[in-house]
């Protein structure tokens, strides 16, 4: 199952929330204090997984692209041996470029 992640403007619409909540806590009647307590509390826990999520996320991002980075290296270095290995064979003078070819020259 896929995370979806809240886009910048509804991460920052609810961090206000909370930074509201918060700031008419202490000047609140005791019922209203206790309602602002616990949206804030929500609010609060919310973003804590939210910014879990978001971290979760920026890791994982970033082992895929360490991993496809190590692939992509040893990918080149594997080419690069095979192209000096095939022009190790090609370059060799006085050898003959493949053991069938020699075949070929001594039955005719």
């Amino acid at each position: 199952m896929s995370t979806i992640l809240l886009s910048e403007e509804e991460y920052n619409d609810i961090q206000t929330l909370l930074n509201a909540a918060t700031g008419k806590i202490a000047t609140a009647s005791p019922r209203a204090s206790t309602h602002y307590k616990t949206l804030a509390k929500l609010h609060a826990n919310f973003l804590a997984q939210e910014d879990g999520k978001r971290a979760l996320r920026e890791k994982k991002q970033a082992r895929m692209a360490e991993i496809e980075q190590q692939t992509q290296a040893r990918r080149a270095e594997a080419l690069q041996k095979a192209q000096v290995r095939i022009q190790g064979q090609t370059s060799a003078p006085g050898q003959p470029a493949s053991s069938s070819s020699a075949r070929k020259d001594k039955s005719a």
